[in-house]
């Protein structure tokens, strides 16, 4: 074991020796579980929806993976896209 490891051992065995509390503070950490949706990643009121180890953004009048694109947005820029016919 390098210098290092036994400094950062002997240290946390000193702390538990002081304070036995300061076990209960990293397991009570290590086993509270992580909500991927807290904060709520989804932009323009997009609802957050949690799956196993990941999460995905229901969209209300919005795309993309955080609700960030407006519909209505895309089909206008689609609309410009599409050449009028002129006439001869």
């Amino acid at each position: 074991m390098d210098r290092t490891n036994t400094d950062s051992l002997t240290l946390l065995w000193l702390l538990l020796c002081l304070n036995p509390s300061v076990l209960l503070v990293f397991v009570a950490e290590a086993k509270s579980p992580v909500n991927l949706c807290k904060p709520n990643p989804c932009m323009n009121q997009g609802v957050c929806i949690l799956g196993p180890g990941s999460y995905r953004c229901e969209c209300h009048g919005w795309e993309g993976p955080h609700c960030e694109s407006s519909k209505d947005q895309q089909m206008a820029t689609a609309a410009d896209a599409i050449p009028s016919a002129q006439p001869l």
